[in-house]
């Protein structure tokens, strides 16, 4: 794999280095596939050499070009493409042969191929060749010194980025660039002779690779802290070459500082995340988790499934729920694999919105049972942008403290309502027959009073007083009672009891009242009967007391879902802003938000200088019936029992 790496390496350095050289070069440069038999790249400057435009030779297979050359000169060149098949890394092959232009006239050309790729198992694959017109030289007597291999190698080593150093077989540097020379703060004739290993003292790992590429032929890369400059980096590629090696070398210190604060950024991140109780983690654009804090990773993050590798009784017949998402587990795959649920497939449909841009953000509940308790948790999710990458920040939550303490709340107030019934009931049905009673008796003593005291008066005008009084105060405790606890409720049901309610209401507050009911509401459960009755009266009461109204409607209406309860009248409004009812609501309106919860319900209020509108909504799957409370869970039935005793007690 390193060896694989290295080659690819190479291989694009060369194709860096050639992209560089090819346009200043005076020569032309192509590249030959040696498995394909055919060019694979040719430099323009083949039109000032052959005459040929590059686009038509680029292409060109080797056939083609033998085509092209002197009779003379086709043996020796079918014989360096073997030796160009059979080359050794580093290994610089030339051959002089004619080569016929577009005018049909043969030109001297020296051509000097090199390695620029090997395969994996070592053999060439690719060429890099430089081509040199030599027609007018090959005239004289001696080549000039501008066609010396050395001199056209060099001018590549000079145009290119690294730093280069040349050593023969005893290590002593026989080449530098000038990249090379100002990085060893020494001029090239200091530095060509010298003995690597004393002029540079490379570390052990440095030594050890340079003697591999020397006696071994193996090449290696390395990162390494410089010796010569304190604080900077280097990134070293040894190559063996026929006379020894090359050392190629750049100055990596800025990427090794990106590197050290981009690791410094994401142990603070990390610390920051590990420090917070909820678990939260970062997904990348492809929904992969790039980033996890302890609490995610120690803790289930699907229902089902656990921590620790563990599951309960569900999650076995799935074995990919039985470990949770850690760091590089795309959580989107994960969701819809590990338990196939409508909860799951919601939850990944909603993070997949999020992350794909069509939410912002989102939050996704669920319900987790495991060894035979239940927990409520909620995942948010929210998407941002970071570096120009689209990331999704998942946090998921545990609830089970927050849904029990709902949950008791909800059954403490059914509790309290049904106490609350129960105690009217009680003073009810003693008013009815103990305080009524004694009215009754009073009255009739009075009669027997009056019929002796004809013959004064004055006195007889007191009694009459006296039994006005009485009458008035028995007529108020019947309405009293009746609205402490409406026996025809239980009788009639809730329709016939509104009407015969508000046909009173309206007689003693003067008040144009008017019902619409839709639906078989005497079918409705007993508690929700009564609960309705109950909001009624607290809106007519707030009506009555407040509003400065003349005409009030209520309107009960069943549909296949749902009751909805409308109240409106056409008084001044209520204080608060608009559409709110923010204003002074005393203890009546939380009161009938209390006895709404306990069905699922909920309430608004809109409210205007021309009148308010009281809106609730019941489902109807929540009411199910009862005459009496459920019993209270033990820790508040011990609490309401130890009220009950002190009351009792004082």
């Amino acid at each position: 794999m390193m060896l694989d790496r290295a080659v690819k390496d190479r291989e694009q350095r060369a194709q860096r280095m050639l992209r560089r050289v090819v346009g200043a070069s005076a020569d032309v440069i192509y590249v030959y596939h040696v498995a394909w038999r055919r060019i694979a790249f040719l430099g323009a400057r083949t039109r000032e050499v052959l005459g040929f435009a590059s686009a038509r030779s680029n292409r060109l297979k080797a056939a083609e070009f033998e085509r092209m050359l002197h009779p003379a000169d086709l043996a020796g060149f079918r014989r360096h493409l073997v030796a160009i098949a059979e080359a050794r890394e580093g290994e610089i092959l030339s051959q002089e042969l004619r080569v016929k232009g577009a005018d049909g006239r043969y030109r001297w050309l020296r051509i000097r191929d090199t390695v620029l790729a090997c395969g994996a198992d070592g053999r060439v694959t690719k060429m890099v060749g430089v081509v040199s017109n030599i027609d007018e030289s090959k005239r004289a007597s001696a080549p000039t010194a501008d066609d010396r291999p050395g001199d056209r190698l060099g001018d590549i080593l000079a145009t290119i980025g690294d730093s280069y150093i040349a050593l023969d077989r005893r290590y002593r540097i026989v080449d530098v660039n000038a990249k090379a020379a100002r990085w060893l703060r020494a001029s090239r004739e200091h530095i060509v002779g010298q003995s690597y290993l004393e002029l540079i003292a490379p570390t052990a790992d440095h030594a050890e690779a340079v003697r591999q590429a020397i006696e071994q032929r193996v090449a290696r890369s390395i990162e390494m802290k410089s010796i010569r400059r304190p604080g900077a980096w280097l990134e070293l590629h040894i190559h063996p070459t026929r006379d020894g090696a090359s050392v190629f070398f750049r100055d990596i210190s800025e990427r090794k500082r990106a590197e050290r604060e981009a690791e410094r950024n994401r142990l603070l991140l990390q610390s920051a995340l590990d420090a917070l109780s909820a678990q939260i983690a970062i997904l990348d654009e492809t929904g992969t988790i790039i980033a996890a804090n302890k609490a995610w990773e120690g803790q289930s993050v699907l229902p089902g499934a656990r921590a620790g590798g563990r599951a309960d009784s569900h999650a076995r017949a799935h074995p990919d729920a039985r470990m949770p998402a850690g760091v590089g587990c795309n959580y989107l795959s994960y969701c819809a694999s590990a338990l196939r649920s409508e909860e799951t497939d919601s939850l990944r449909k909603g993070l997949s919105a999020v992350l794909g841009g069509e939410r912002a953000a989102g939050r996704f509940a669920y319900c987790l049972e495991s060894e035979g308790k239940r927990r409520w948790l909620q995942i948010s999710a929210a998407r941002f942008e970071w570096d120009g990458a689209t990331r999704l920040i998942v946090t998921n939550e545990d609830l089970t403290d927050v849904k029990q303490a709902k949950e008791a709340l909800s059954e403490l107030s059914g509790r309290l309502s049904s106490l609350r019934e129960e105690e009217r009931q009680r003073i009810a049905q003693e008013l009815h027959d103990s305080t009524a009673q004694h009215l009754v008796a009073a009255t009739l003593n009075l009669m027997t009073l009056k019929a002796k005291s004809a013959a004064y008066p004055a006195v007889h005008q007191l009694l009459e007083n006296v039994e006005t009084s009485l009458e008035e105060a028995t007529r108020e405790l019947r309405v009293f009672t009746y609205l402490l606890h409406p026996l025809a409720l239980e009788n009639d049901g809730l329709e016939r009891t509104l009407r015969t309610y508000l046909e009173g209401f309206g007689r003693r507050t003067h008040l144009g009242v008017e019902l619409s009911v839709t639906g078989k509401v005497e079918e409705l459960p007993f508690a929700l009967q009564c609960s309705l009755l109950r909001i009624i009266q607290e809106a007519l009461a707030n009506v009555h007391r407040h509003a400065s109204a003349s005409q009030v409607s209520i309107s009960l209406r069943m549909t296949p879902g749902a009751l909805k309860l409308v109240v409106s009248d056409d008084g001044r409004g209520m204080s608060g802003p608009s559409g709110t009812g923010a204003g002074p609501s005393g203890v009546g309106i939380p009161g009938m938000r209390a006895r709404l919860r306990e069905f699922g319900g909920s309430l608004e209020i809109h409210s205007n200088p021309h009148g308010t509108t009281l809106s609730a909504a019941v489902p109807l799957g929540m009411a199910t019936p009862w005459t009496r409370a459920p019993e209270p869970a033990p820790q508040i039935a011990a609490a309401l029992n130890a009220r009950s005793s002190h009351r009792a007690g004082g």
